[in-house]
Parts: structure tokens; sequence; C-alpha cells
């Protein structure tokens, strides 16, 4: 029922397939930006997409909105419609191509795609943050989320893998060492600890794929040690913890085993 849409100009045929995740040797860290997309992977290939152009399409549609001054509301619906369309199709083109690239590179290399949680982001760009009307129009008219839907649901349909990472400070840390780094000319960072020096966008997605490769293990302590109680001779901090406050809840005033 309603997989099939019918109008006068198309048809939209929806279907759907069962996938599952294949298995992954390697990720691949992807970093959105307003004029470029970044993409790094474990074998340490670096992948830029220019998308400039849509960047200055919408400046070019939304500038000749903004200069449309008649007062004529059936003129200004057909010319806002109009380049409405221009800038989605023109936009949505690149982004299509881009994320098509990045999943087609992933399937090929068997890896996964981690990208940034990016939720939040039009309330930094706001009237009254100090930033110019041009500036907030640019920001606010910057489609990562779509970027991202697209990544995602092309990835789910070839079974790949796609995790999110926090965001925050992937940009102002160093991927080599953490410290805090410093911006210098044509996007270039320095780190003054360990001395390293590389393109901000390039060590943004290092951080974001380190992120992607991190895990946390869940459990108690004692399951890093497949041993008996009555055969282990010492109690080792951390691995052995909950033996450890076990043996103090039952009033022990004295621990006959070392502690390591």
């Amino acid at each position: 029922m309603r997989s099939v849409t019918l109008t006068p100009d198309w048809v939209s045929i929806s279907i759907r397939k069962q996938v599952e995740p294949r298995g992954c040797t390697g990720a691949t860290g992807i970093d959105s930006n307003l004029d470029n997309i970044t993409s790094i992977d474990t074998q340490n290939q670096v992948d830029r997409y220019d998308i400039s152009k849509a960047t200055r399409v919408r400046a070019i549609c939304r500038r000749t909105r903004r200069r449309f001054n008649r007062n004529d509301v059936r003129i200004r619906k057909q010319l806002f419609a109009k380049y409405g369309r221009i800038e989605r199709n023109r936009a949505g083109w690149l982004t299509h191509n881009v994320s098509s690239n990045i999943v087609l590179q992933a399937k090929l290399k068997k890896q996964m795609i981690v990208m940034e949680d990016l939720n939040g982001i039009r309330k930094l760009y706001h009237r009254g943050n100090g930033q110019t009307s041009g500036y907030r129009s640019k920001m606010n008219s910057w489609s990562f989320a779509e970027l991202q839907r697209q990544i995602r649901y092309k990835s789910d349909w070839n079974e790949i893998h796609v995790i999110y990472v926090r965001p925050g400070g992937t940009s102002a840390k160093c991927s080599m060492c953490g410290h805090q780094v410093l911006p210098e000319e044509n996007r270039q960072l320095h780190c003054p600890n360990c001395g390293l020096t590389m393109d901000r966008d390039v060590n943004a997605a290092r951080n974001i794929l380190a992120r992607g490769l991190r895990f946390k293990p869940v459990g108690s302590a004692n399951e890093a040690m497949v041993a008996e109680l009555a055969q282990q001779q010492a109690v080792i901090c951390k691995v052995d913890a909950d033996q450890l406050d076990l043996r103090f809840t039952k009033g022990a005033d004295k621990l006959t085993e070392p502690l390591y």
C-alpha cells in the first residue's frame, strides 16, 4: 500500500530490500564544511570534494530573492518558487555526486563511515550573535543534514555501517597528541606541543576517524579474569575490584593476600 505515487508529471515507486551489515576492514572519517567535504580512511587516503559551487548558487539565488522589491504577491511567489527550484536542483546534484562517491569508495574498501553528530548548528547563527546578516544566511543555508541523510540511506542500501561521533573539538585539537592547535594562514594548523602542521580539514577528519575507532567496554571489573575465586592467589586492583569490595563489606580488617 502507498508504495507507488502517480502524478501528471512523474511516477514514484518505493521498494525495500533486506540487507545484512557486512564485515568492515577499516573506517572512513568525514569532515563536513561549507565549501568542501574532506575524508580520510584507515589507509591514510585523503579525499577532498569541492562543493563551493553549491555555496555560490545558494548565494546568487538568495541575493536575487532579496532584491525583489515589487509589491506584487503573485510575481513574488513565482520568482521565489523559480529560484528555489534552481537552488535545490543544482545544489542537490552536487550533494548527490559527493555522497555517491563517498559510499562507493567505502564499499570498495569494505570500510564503515564515521560522521559528526551535528545538532544545534542553526542555534549558533542567529540575530544578536555578532555576525553579519550575509554570514548568518550563508551558514543557515549550509545543507550538512542533507548530505548526511544521503550518505546514510545509500550506506544502508549498500550494507555499510555508519556511526556518529561527538563533534566538539575536532578542528581545535591536534590529531597527533590532542593538544590545542594554533591557526595559521591558508587553513593550516600548527601544534605547539608536537610541532605538527596540517590542513585543518584533514586534522578534523583524522580526529573524527579516531573517535569512531575507539570503544568503551561495558561490564564489571572482574570479567577480565576467567578464574575461580577459590583458585585465585592474589587480588589485583581494578581487575578484581568486585571481589575486593566484597571482602571489605564482610568486615575483614586485614588482607591475607598481597595487593598489586
